[in-house]
């Protein structure tokens, strides 16, 4: 597996990136970063939610990393995951009826 670096993103736009790590029957924990276009971290956050699957646990972490983006007044940002599904359901609009759909919905 190659490992891939981290892209600056443009100038006056804040990357944020997050994920979320499952401790199967025990919690989930969400984690931000944001950073600038130097590279700088401007934010780092963390919260620990209820037990989930992987796949609600990470929509759970991007829907904290644009709810923080919203309260800390950042207008223009880059959201970056390793979700495919999470970052394909918010791009497409498209959400289905299963459980992680009422959170793909309120990120829209």
């Amino acid at each position: 597996m190659a490992l891939q670096s981290w892209i600056k993103p443009p100038s006056g736009i804040i990357k944020i990136n997050t994920d979320a790590h499952i401790h199967e029957g025990i919690k989930v924990g969400l984690g931000v970063v944001c950073r600038d276009n130097e590279g700088r971290i401007q934010v780092i956050a963390t919260k620990v939610i209820e037990p989930t699957n992987v796949e609600v646990g990470k929509a759970e972490a991007t829907r904290y990393g644009l709810q923080l983006a919203r309260r800390l007044g950042f207008e223009s940002i880059i959201l970056e995951g390793d979700a495919t599904n999470v970052v394909n359901a918010i791009k497409s609009h498209q959400f289905g009826f299963a459980p992680v759909s009422v959170i793909y919905f309120n990120m829209a």
